[in-house]
């Protein structure tokens, strides 16, 4: 199992050494039970609590002490304080509580002299101070700190729902390989149906709306392994799996392609040839179907050879854009 630590040097994961993940950039571990279920037990955070409590972990200190007040947490969410919020906010620390996450003190100390007893006293600029109980001593999720902060700009200029855009990025951050020793090392490859689920995203145009985002503002790099036809009695375009990575560990993620092809024997295609391929599927259903009339007329007959002829430049064209 990892713990994780803090000491006056930095970071560090004992029992297994992690390097450059995001580039050296500020990073925050979760426990994965915040985003997903994790050995048959109920991911405990939704997506609102998640955002919350990710927020919170930002400001982890050397003391295993989150130090944060409601106006902060408002401010680094760049959501204007209201009672709403603040309700929200405290609930979420509630959870943390109930759970055995935290401790909450009202002083530095953290003495139990100074425990926080009753939260929903707290005042916008009350300084809380956030004793961590779980020190991560099992499943974790680890993510970039500037990460959070692109996605909440963006989130306010393009109208964007935060607290599901955030959820679908640590999800995914919660997929990647950190075991050096491991040929997923810093790969992740999570299906849209999985995505799906766990972030309780209805339209996989959502997923794949998101996703976009990640690569336009440089958190993810991806790509399908590649394409293969399908020939269990069908004609149909298979997808390899597609494998997430840090923006940043681009060769690492080539090469993590490069062998799942050789491996599966998928191969890289054009978005011309997908077309192509679709194209000839639909033609040979409309062979099938005229072929499957026990009475053909004329007209059919014509039809028939005519999507013959064509299906034969398709098979030419493909195997040229292939």
């Amino acid at each position: 199992m990892v713990r994780y630590e803090l000491r006056k040097e930095g970071r560090v994961l004992e029992e297994r050494k992690i390097d450059n993940i995001f580039n050296n950039k500020p990073f925050t571990l979760i426990p994965n039970i915040f985003i997903k279920e994790v050995d048959g037990e109920d991911c405990i955070l939704n997506e609102k609590q998640l955002t919350i409590a990710s927020m919170v972990y930002m400001t982890r200190t050397s003391k295993d002490t989150c130090m944060f007040n409601i106006n902060s947490i408002c401010d680094n969410l760049g959501i204007t304080y209201n009672t709403r919020m603040k309700k929200l906010i405290i609930d979420t620390l509630q959870l943390l509580k109930d759970e055995e996450q935290m401790h909450f003190k009202d002083k530095i100390y953290l003495n139990d002299d100074y425990t926080l007893k009753d939260l929903n006293k707290l005042k916008a600029n009350d300084m809380i101070y956030g004793q961590l109980i779980n020190h991560m001593d099992g499943d974790f999720c680890m993510f970039c700190d500037l990460d959070i902060d692109k996605l909440v700009k963006y989130s306010a200029s393009n109208e964007v729902d935060l607290y599901s855009l955030i959820k679908q990025y640590l999800y995914i951050c919660s997929c990647i390989n950190k075991d050096n020793k491991c040929e997923d090392y810093l790969c992740g490859y999570p299906k849209l149906d999985n995505i799906a689920n766990v972030c309780k995203i209805k339209s996989k145009n959502t997923i794949v709306k998101y996703n976009s985002i990640f690569k336009e503002l440089k958190i993810f790099s991806f790509d399908y392994a590649g394409y293969k036809v399908d020939k269990n009695g069908k004609e149909s375009i298979r997808n390899g799996v597609m494998f997430y990575t840090p923006y940043g560990n681009e060769e690492i993620l080539l090469e993590r392609l490069r062998k799942d092809r050789e491996k599966n024997g998928y191969y890289k295609v054009s978005n011309k040839y997908k077309e192509l391929i679709n194209l000839q599927i639909s033609i040979s259903k409309k062979i099938t179907n005229i072929n499957k009339l026990k009475e053909k007329t004329i007209i059919d007959l014509e039809k028939l050879k005519l999507l013959e002829q064509e299906k034969e430049k398709l098979i030419e064209l493909i195997k040229e854009e292939r």
